[in-house]
């Protein structure tokens, strides 16, 4: 990709300019412009040697001056070995190198108008190969005043009498080739030339978006680097990178995403596109990385400009890619999350880390996926929000056919018992006791036992499933009884309120199996104590019903549970 590692040269030059200005990231793109000339120089010249091409030419004048012998040989190659002098000092002109422009002209004319600015550029460049690499400003004195006094016949002349002569004119088309050759004269003029030189670099870029990318690259080309580079040359930066990232697929993408992060992110040289452009290549790039590398895609996102974006993308990751201990770390045996390896803590404060997990949980369960939001409700220490949709989850399943999954719950949510209200103290008991939410633990636990007792209806065992109601207290011994029960429904947590009608049929149906297994047995025998157990049965019935009426359950209930008394004769 010559373009592309092009294209970071440049980046790398503008990190290293003296001035984040317009003109002074000009200069620095004259210098990158410069030493890539001058790299195609030397690299001409090598290839030209191995191959025995430059035998024939005599640069012995230049003796002694390196740079200056190697460009020699580059215009020998390139223009024949009678072209004149001002060939040379334009090459050398055209790498950034005055000094070795000034040997050039001083062998050539020492007495020569133009010397007098070359040898003020080259005092300033000093030993240096790049005379832009020392350059602030450019100080117009410099600018020769005057008509040029070149021949018509040497098109290289009139190039350097348009680079060093304040005379509005441009150089020949024949001498400009290339796209970096026309930006490069461009840059220089418009910098060195004019008295409003912010003006003229920005109809450098606006002419240069004007033409499009058409004019570059050809209506059916997929070479997207054709215009972009040009536009990156001319500080069209936000335009380049919304091109390559239009034009050329997931590589686009790739590349418009890099050169957009280290088109300084802190904009100290005021080369940041904008924040959505930057947003969007990130958000794209890290959905490209995601199911390979949950670790790459948060290195992306975290660098979003803006706050909220940043972490709604964040919170997806999470959920989507349900890398929660690699992301967020785990939980130790005393219920406290442990984030010393996991990937968001490199980024975010642990507060902040647990705000994102807990976010996360949200979205996982406004997706439906409960599982999911329990494990990073957990994580985020968010033991209030974790129990309370516990207790949801196991009031949903009481009477539901899906035996498996009620099973899981059931099992998963003892498991968060034992481990944390029953014997040690753990994290989740130190966040509820300090939110004042102890109830939710009762609920909870509750919730269990009705699990249990559902799961005995289910498989018919009424011996064992009495028990659990009458350590509820969920049945009304007395008059008195229905009617605190009624009176207290109304304090019951919403969850258990919810329930309260199938625990109602639940409680009747134990009652009416109980009742219809005493009756057989009675059939065989005047046992006393049978008989007092099934009017004892009877009469509970009538309360639980006495009840259910005053509370005004679902007439589909109440009407189970009527019809089940009624038979209880």
């Amino acid at each position: 990709f010559p373009a592309y590692t092009s294209a970071w040269n440049l980046v790398e030059r503008l990190k290293m300019g003296k001035s984040a200005t317009p003109i002074g990231k000009a200069i620095s793109t004259l210098s990158h412009l410069g030493r890539q000339f001058q790299t195609h120089v030397s690299s001409r010249v090598r290839k030209a040697n191995a191959n025995g091409q430059t035998q024939q030419f005599d640069t012995s004048k230049y003796s002694g001056m390196a740079r200056t012998a190697l460009v020699a040989t580059f215009v020998a190659l390139n223009e024949g070995s009678q072209t004149s002098e001002w060939a040379i000092i334009y090459y050398c002109l055209r790498s950034g190198d005055f000094v070795s422009a000034k040997a050039v002209l001083s062998k050539h004319d020492r007495d020569h108008v133009l010397m007098g600015a070359l040898d003020k550029y080259a005092k300033q460049q000093g030993t240096k190969p790049f005379y832009w690499d020392e350059v602030i400003y450019w100080d117009e004195s410099t600018l020769l005043r005057e008509k040029m006094t070149y021949s018509d016949q040497d098109d290289f002349e009139k190039a350097c009498w348009s680079l060093l002569a304040d005379n509005g004119e441009e150089p020949p088309s024949s001498v400009v080739r290339t796209i970096e050759d026309f930006i490069y004269v461009s840059l220089w003029q418009s910098i060195f030339g004019v008295s409003k030189p912010d003006e003229a670099l920005a109809a450098v870029g606006e002419n240069i978006r004007t033409l499009g990318p058409n004019h570059f690259q050809g209506e059916y080309s997929t070479d997207c680097w054709s215009y972009a580079t040009p536009l990156l040359l001319t500080q069209q930066y936000r335009s380049a990178i919304s091109h390559l990232a239009k034009g050329k697929g997931k590589e686009g993408i790739i590349q418009a995403t890099h050169l957009c992060l280290f088109l300084d992110p802190a904009n100290d040289l005021g080369v940041t596109p904008s924040q959505n452009l930057m947003s969007s290549l990130l958000i794209e790039f890290a959905s490209f990385v995601q199911e390979i590398n949950a670790s790459s895609a948060l290195l992306y996102l975290v660098r979003i400009p803006d706050y909220d974006l940043r972490r709604k993308k964040i919170v997806e990751l999470i959920v989507d890619s349900r890398k929660f201990s690699e992301l967020g770390g785990t939980i130790s045996s005393d219920g406290a999350r442990q984030g010393e390896s996991a990937l968001l803590d490199r980024h975010f404060p642990p507060r902040e880390v647990c705000d994102l997990l807990n976010d996360a949980s949200k979205l996982a369960y406004d997706r439906k996926n409960t599982e999911d939001a329990l494990q990073l409700l957990n994580l985020a220490e968010r033991y209030v929000g974790l129990l309370s949709l516990l207790n949801k989850k196991l009031a949903s399943l009481l009477i539901e056919d899906n035996v498996g999954e009620r099973q899981f719950w059931f099992t998963q949510s003892t498991q968060f018992n034992n481990w944390h209200f029953v014997g040690t103290r753990t994290r989740a008991s130190e966040v509820l006791e300090a939110a004042n939410r102890g109830d939710l633990i009762t609920v909870f636990q509750t919730l269990l036992k009705l699990s249990n007792f559902f799961n005995k209806l289910l498989h018919h065992d009424f011996e064992n499933a009495a028990p659990i109601l009458e350590e509820l207290h969920f049945i009304p011994r007395s008059n008195d009884e229905v009617i605190a029960k009624f009176k207290s429904h109304s304090m019951l947590d919403p969850v258990l309120q919810e329930v309260f009608p199938s625990v109602m049929q639940g409680a009747m149906q134990v009652m009416y199996s109980q009742f219809i297994q005493a009756k057989h047995r009675a059939r065989d025998s005047d046992n006393i104590s049978t008989l007092e157990y099934l009017n004892r049965l009877q009469g509970r019935a009538r309360l639980l019903n006495s009840l259910s009426n005053m509370l005004r359950l679902p007439l589909e209930v109440q009407s189970r549970m009527t019809n089940m008394e009624a038979q209880m004769v």
